[in-house]
């Protein structure tokens, strides 16, 4: 079996998996050209055709050195899937393609805003044989999806696709962090040290970078006050504004692992870092916010919310914020 990893952010995710399934990988490390204007998007997409296409180049000749007839794909929504995806359907037709989901999706589709992209993703391939724009969660790339849970099958199903096509699996997808949960776990909760999962909301469109500053700012104040112990776990693309200094008691980690071995509780905004600390073991808290261009939808997949817009904290705003 092999797995594909088209995006060099994912590259690390998957490591474990492969090792515990025996599981070859073929990394392609391309980056997702995205930016907060989509006109750059769009120039910086046209822009990478050729390792786009040298690179499908590489994926092709591997798959025919090793006869390749069944794959796994990190992911299938985003445009680098969506044009590696259509050129392997179209010269390897019988290879089967099984998709990971990798993220939370929202379970709803906006068809006008869909048939927007296909029109624009058919025009552009015909003419330039580059499509621009990914095809979302649940499109039929692949031949099959294993997903985390049940609610996600279900609007699988609702989008047509067959239910033996879709395979609820969270600990294959997970296996890491239920097996380290095992070894780590702490027999009893102290509540005295936090996770905040950084999220790049601004960067994402989510909302603006006052909001995001603001809101950061707020989470990080609150959690300060609460414990004794704070930390403050980048978002591997390190896009996320912080308001500097810190807190006396909170630390940056970078390492997913180091900051659930010592964390009692975890907050975030609607990140799948919070799926991955529940099954660690950790409390898990997602954090609400009307600044945030996001449905309430996302929220049903977790136990506990917190609305930062209802809760006051004291702290001067300082104005040396950027990038961790």
């Amino acid at each position: 079996m092999f797995l594909i990893i088209f995006e060099n952010l994912l590259n690390e995710r998957y490591d474990y998996l492969c090792k515990k399934y025996d599981i070859n990988k073929i990394a392609l490390d391309l980056s997702n050209n995205y930016s907060r204007n989509i006109y750059l998007n769009i120039f910086y997409r046209i822009k990478s055709k050729k390792i786009i296409y040298d690179k499908y180049k590489y994926l092709k000749e591997k798959i025919i050195q090793n006869n390749i007839k069944k794959i796994l794909v990190s992911n299938a929504e985003g445009y680098i899937a969506s044009n590696f995806l259509t050129k392997l359907r179209e010269d390897f037709p019988n290879i089967e393609i099984i998709s990971l989901q990798h993220g939370l999706f929202l379970p709803e589709y906006n068809l006008m805003k869909e048939k927007i992209k296909k029109f624009i993703n058919v025009l552009m391939y015909k003419i330039y044989h580059l499509k621009l724009f990914g095809e979302g969660f649940g499109n039929k790339l692949p031949n099959k999806y294993i997903v985390l849970n049940s609610l996600y099958k279900e609007y699988l199903l609702k989008l047509g696709w067959n239910s033996k096509d879709v395979i609820v699996d969270p600990y294959f997808l997970k296996c890491y962090f239920y097996d380290m949960g095992k070894r780590y776990n702490r027999t009893k909760k102290y509540n005295e040290t936090a996770i905040f999962f950084t999220q790049a909301l601004s960067f994402s469109r989510l909302c603006s970078k006052k909001h995001e500053i603001m809101l950061n700012n707020k989470i990080i104040t609150y959690l300060s006050n609460n414990y004794k112990k704070v930390i403050i776990k980048i978002h591997p693309n390190r896009k996320t504004l912080l308001n500097f200094p810190l807190p006396n008691n909170c630390s940056i980690e970078y390492d997913i692992l180091e900051a659930l071995k010592q964390a009692d509780d975890a907050y975030s905004f609607f990140s799948t870092a919070l799926i991955d600390a529940e099954i660690f073991g950790i409390n898990t808290f997602a954090l609400k916010s009307k600044y945030i261009k996001i449905s309430d939808k996302i929220y049903q997949f977790f136990k506990n919310c917190l609305d930062l817009d209802k809760i006051s904290v004291e702290k001067e705003e300082n104005e040396d914020c950027y990038y961790p």
